[in-house]
């Protein structure tokens, strides 16, 4: 496979489904070391060209189920930082947010776990996610 075929195809693949990805970069890379004839070379590069399209068609399908930004009230101070936490909740099994009562705490982190793509389409998420068990509104703690 020509390297111009191959950076195309590389480029393509930042479009495609997380789980293809890999895969697809695997295949390109047995491509750019194979000794196959030009036409066989060009077969493979037209199969793969089309299963990456296919991952792009998919993922752009689902663009609209992205929920749209939840605007944070200017006010508390939990808004300021909504960037930062969501980066954090993304990256890390464990977070500790500590503010004031009042801060924006329980209500935005709600709103940024939805946000950030935390659950699945298909999971039926609470309207509210935390502090909703006895053991948290007894204590004034929350676990999640």
């Amino acid at each position: 496979m020509n390297p111009s075929v191959s950076g195309s195809l590389k480029n393509k693949l930042r479009r495609c489904q997380t789980k293809d990805a890999h895969r697809f970069l695997k295949k390109i890379r047995r491509h750019e070391k194979s000794k196959s004839p030009k036409k066989e070379l060009a077969k493979q590069y037209s199969e793969l060209s089309a299963l990456i399209a296919n991952s792009i068609s998919i993922v752009e399908s689902k663009e609209h189920l992205i929920p749209n930004p939840i605007k944070y009230p200017k006010g508390l101070p939990v808004s300021a930082k909504a960037a930062e936490i969501r980066g954090l909740l993304e990256n890390n099994q464990v977070i500790i947010v500590s503010g004031d009562t009042g801060s924006g705490k329980t209500t935005l982190i709600d709103s940024i776990m939805k946000q950030s793509g935390m659950f699945r389409e298909n999971q039926d998420v609470d309207d509210r996610i935390m502090d909703s068990g006895d053991l948290e509104k007894e204590r004034g703690i929350t676990i999640l």
